[in-house]
């Protein structure tokens, strides 16, 4: 051994400077152990662990995106049935409404009608009734004409009778 700490000695190689830094190399690694390395350590877990936090958030929002796509389909889905019971409704009430209109139309037609007929059975009546009456005056003055005389009331009355049980 005396050869090589000779050899080592050429070359620039101190024991005793080695042996104190070997020492000052374990009290450095036993301090950075007890003092550095815990502290490196929680920062590195904590850090790990929000890694981890973020990584999970992520996949929970992965999942709620799709949750809320699956929802807007399903308001979707539902707006548009809606949407077309809404229109078949309305389709309902407008052709129950072109319905009732069409019958309150044919109703008010007829009324219409039924308003002319009455109005045509007065105006006929009357008519008949101014008929009747200038036809009794011809008759009393062709009458009077051919008798040369002059009837009474009482006489056309009679005669009027006559006359209409023949007609």
């Amino acid at each position: 051994m005396g050869k090589i700490l000779e050899i080592l000695g050429n070359i620039g190689f101190d024991w005793r400077v080695a042996l104190a830094n070997l020492f000052n190399f374990l009290i450095i690694f036993y301090l950075v152990n007890k003092f550095l390395f815990p502290s490196i350590k929680r920062a590195l877990n904590s850090r790990k662990q929000k890694i981890e936090e973020g990584l999970m958030n992520a996949e929970k929002a992965k999942t709620s995106l799709i949750m809320a796509e699956e929802e807007k389909k399903q308001v979707i889905a539902k707006a548009e049935a809606e949407a077309f019971e809404l229109k078949a409704k309305a389709e309902k009430d407008r052709t129950g409404l072109i319905s009732k209109a069409h019958e309150e139309a044919i109703l008010e037609g007829r009324k219409v009608v039924a308003e002319h007929h009455a109005k045509l059975d007065i105006m006929t009546r009357d008519a008949e009734r101014d008929i009747e009456k200038k036809a009794v005056d011809m008759v009393v003055a062709s009458v009077e004409k051919m008798l040369q005389v002059k009837m009474t009331v009482a006489t056309e009355k009679e005669y009027i009778k006559n006359v209409t049980k023949n007609v």
